[in-house]
């Protein structure tokens, strides 16, 4: 439970214990990644707090044309005063050039807000910057205003009351604060014709006029770019809500489609199997999927929708049920090629594309593949060290014109790897569009086919990212490698 702090009886004592609070809130909490009066004011949640970042930002802008006159200013009235009959008064102007180019300093940085539980002086100095943003934006133009005068005008304060209203005018400054600031100059001009011997005069009645009209026009212009920046801030919102939205309902999505792919693959004796899916954006238009048909049979399916993102994963979601809904007839892979084929046909407005390999694998010595469009399997002989592609010519599934799906067999030895992917491995491009291409995934694929099956699926990557280099994935990437190792575990039996 939180206790109330006792009352200080002096401010100093009030902010010691702020710096300590700010220091424990500060240890407790990771690193803040707020910059300093730097913010993007459209994307501050908080309406007040947009408003607030909105008002320093524009004083902001103004702020540091001002510091850096009044920075060469202090500067030429140093050096001046050097070289006048009392050098000892260069110290003042000295002492405000330096200033000047620290608040400079402070205003440009773009480190997080007290990045470590004891926050540097710069920190420190800069968050309070931040918190006296605006006494520092009304102070600053007077002081300018004060230099100039006594460089330029020396005793005379006119141009120091007809300088500062055109100032105050350009700030983003509440409506009270603009009543205060040009109520206090018309009062010092008062006061000061006052100790003049004069009542009001035509300077008071010029300073008079100068500060209501200058006055009336900053509440009409501040309230303008008010309500023009809340207009753009409440757009803004709308569109960060309305991202945001989409972004949950993508990830929904990914996490949907991620939940149809197996988990991990099936575990045999005589088969070793990897696989892995890198997804181009938060839903792919990969798919892979395990099948066993008995003990001796295994059904490996691979496919790709044409392009990526959500309409792929509902297509690929479709193929899937499809698949599910079929697996009683899963032993004859054309006959469920040809109706998946009418099945998009029949329930697709626009025309969907997808290739598609059935692939099954028998514990006796043989693999048969059905393909629909599909890249080339490709097949590594471990007694020869040879790669074998297994290239099936067919259209994919979805197209206007049937096709008659062939299957090939091959059989198959112990030792041999089998390697299924998609497009988006050998078409993986570098910053110039140059594709890897078939010939250079084969042979990444032959260089690498005898090592472990995990070890295979990372060298392959790396080649790939090797030759896509800085560019970035354009597509899915999807494999599946199987190594056939029919040999049963030895098992020793030992006897006391």
């Amino acid at each position: 439970m939180v206790q109330d702090a006792p009352e200080a009886p002096a401010a100093t004592s009030r902010r010691r214990m702020g710096w300590r609070r700010l220091r424990r809130e500060r240890s407790d909490k990771p690193p803040r990644t707020e910059p300093i009066l730097a913010w993007a004011p459209l994307e501050v949640g908080d309406r007040s707090a947009a408003l607030r970042a909105w008002a320093d930002e524009g004083n902001r802008r103004v702020l540091l044309p001002v510091l850096w006159i009044a920075t060469a200013t202090a500067f030429g009235v140093g050096m001046a005063a050097l070289e006048g009959p009392k050098p000892g008064w260069a110290l003042a102007p000295f002492v405000l050039f330096g200033l000047n180019l620290l608040c400079i300093h402070l205003l440009r940085r773009r480190r997080p807000v007290f990045s470590t539980p004891e926050p540097p002086l710069l920190d420190r100095l800069a968050y309070g910057l931040k918190r006296s943003f605006r006494i520092v934006a009304i102070l600053y133009p007077l002081l300018l205003a004060l230099l100039l005068t006594a460089v330029f005008w020396g005793n005379d304060p006119t141009p120091f009351f007809l300088f500062v209203p055109f100032v105050i005018v350009f700030l983003r400054l509440p409506a009270s604060d603009r009543w205060l600031v040009h109520l206090g100059l018309a009062t010092a001009a008062f006061l000061e014709r006052w100790g003049s011997g004069e009542f009001l005069g035509d300077f008071g009645m010029g300073v008079l006029v100068v500060n209501a009209g200058l006055l009336g026009f900053g509440l009409w212009r501040g309230r303008r770019s008010r309500r023009g920046f809340l207009s753009q801030w409440v757009v803004a919102q709308e569109r960060s809500r309305e991202e945001q939205r989409m972004r949950q309902e993508l990830e929904s999505a990914r996490s949907v489609q991620l939940s149809m792919l197996p988990s991990e693959a099936p575990a045999l004796s005589w088969l070793e199997m990897a696989r892995l899916s890198l997804p181009a954006a938060e839903v792919g238009g990969d798919y892979y999927d395990f099948f066993p048909l008995d003990e001796d049979r295994m059904l490996v399916v691979i496919g790709d929708v044409a392009g990526h993102g959500l309409a792929s994963g509902l297509v690929l979601a479709s193929i899937r049920t499809g698949l599910t809904l079929l697996v009683d007839e899963l032993d004859d892979p054309p006959r469920v090629m040809q109706r998946l084929h009418r099945m998009l046909r029949e329930t697709s407005r626009t025309r969907v594309l997808v290739s598609l390999a059935l692939v099954v694998i028998e514990r006796r010595g043989r693999i048969t593949v059905t393909s629909a469009g599909h890249p080339p399997a490709l097949l590594w002989r471990a007694a020869s060290e040879t790669v074998e592609l297994l290239e099936l010519p067919a259209l994919p599934l979805g197209t206007a014109i049937d096709s008659d799906l062939v299957p090939a067999s091959v059989p198959l030895d112990p030792g041999d790897t089998v390697l299924l992917y998609t497009d988006g491995l050998f078409e993986a491009s570098d910053s110039s569009g140059e594709p890897l291409g078939l010939d250079e995934l084969a042979e990444a694929f032959g260089a690498a086919a005898g090592e472990p099956l995990e070890d295979l699926k990372r060298s392959i990557l790396r080649r790939v990212s090797t030759h896509r280099g800085a560019a970035a994935q354009e597509d899915d990437i999807t494999l599946v490698a199987m190594r056939f190792d029919p040999h049963e575990p030895e098992v020793s039996h030992s006897g006391p």
